[in-house]
């Protein structure tokens, strides 16, 4: 087991059959590897198969090996920060990790984060990626839609105009009826807007304004159409 490998002798960590039986294991016990059997890329290859986060513990050269850089994103985006410098500006490898976890999109440089593909691929994999976007990116309604879609709570990282945007807030709502709490308060305090997000979904109500829900009449209302 992966405790019983760690207190073996160096003789047994650096043995590479010995090696690969304990990767196989469990990926982690890379970091246990001794010698030669640490730069075997076969066990390499095993470990980040079993645990992507064992590319830490990897040679440098085999944290450039892309078949081992990708077997490893397989099992976590967030691998990519283990990856070689070369390879983490690589937009293959950068999406692949998207894909599998967007919020690897806060492992990216400033330019890379204006990337609108990487954008669109990290915020359908997670909307919550939409805060690690670019300022600009925020403003582009069909990233923002999806990352709402993803998860409502996205909208909050949207900017100040698509959170008035009654259609993207509906859309939103009608997968999630909490989308309007993150929305703007214009359409928290829109009497219609509430209301129709309601027939979408009933627990809109609880995040429109506290003037609605004080409002007798309003109150009244909802309960006639729900």
């Amino acid at each position: 087991n992966h405790q019983s490998f760690r207190l073996a002798p160096y003789s047994y960590r650096s043995d590479r059959n010995l090696a690969l039986h304990a990767v196989k294991k469990d990926g982690m016990n890379l970091q246990f590897v001794m010698g030669k059997a640490l730069d075997d890329r076969e066990v390499v290859l095993e470990a980040v198969r079993c645990n992507g986060n064992a590319l830490r513990f990897a040679d440098m050269d085999l944290q450039n090996d892309r078949e081992i850089v990708f077997a490893a994103l397989l099992t976590d985006g967030m691998v990519l920060q283990y990856c070689s410098r070369k390879l983490r500006d690589d937009p293959a490898v950068v999406i692949a990790a998207l894909r599998r976890n967007g919020l690897a999109l806060s492992l990216l440089d400033r330019s890379s984060c204006s990337n609108r593909d990487f954008a669109l691929a990290a915020v359908k994999q997670n909307g919550m990626a939409l805060m690690y976007a670019d300022s600009k990116l925020k403003q582009d309604r069909e990233i923002v839609r999806a990352a709402v879609l993803s998860d409502p709570r996205a909208l909050q990282f949207a900017h100040q105009y698509l959170r008035e945007d009654r259609e993207l807030v509906m859309d939103g709502i009608s997968n999630n009826g909490t989308t309007l709490r993150f929305a703007a308060e214009k359409l928290q305090s829109d009497r219609g807007f509430v209301l129709q997000a309601m027939e979408k979904n009933v627990w809109s109500l609880s995040s429109a304004a506290m003037g609605l829900r004080s409002d007798r009449s309003f109150m009244l209302e909802c309960m006639q159409r729900n």
